[in-house]
């Protein structure tokens, strides 16, 4: 776990652009759009919708660190 923090956290941070310590709809498609190396406009409502509904495990309408390490890298 501490390997996974140190490597994966500060890209969670880099896309937690208000500092919450989660990621909001608008910071998810920053994060996909710079992973698919599309513009965010490329990424429909509907996708990120979808991939958000995938990665908020607990769908409380937030992506915690844990939930984004989960979906992206175990």
């Amino acid at each position: 776990q501490a390997i996974i923090r140190k490597h994966f956290e500060p890209i969670f941070k880099a896309y937690d652009k208000d500092h919450s310590s989660t990621l909001e709809m608008n910071e998810l498609r920053a994060l996909l759009a710079d992973n698919l190396g599309v513009s965010e406009a490329a990424i429909t409502q509907e996708q990120l919708e979808w991939h958000f509904g995938k990665i908020d495990a607990d769908h409380d309408g937030k992506i915690t660190f844990n939930e984004y390490v989960q979906y992206f890298f175990i």
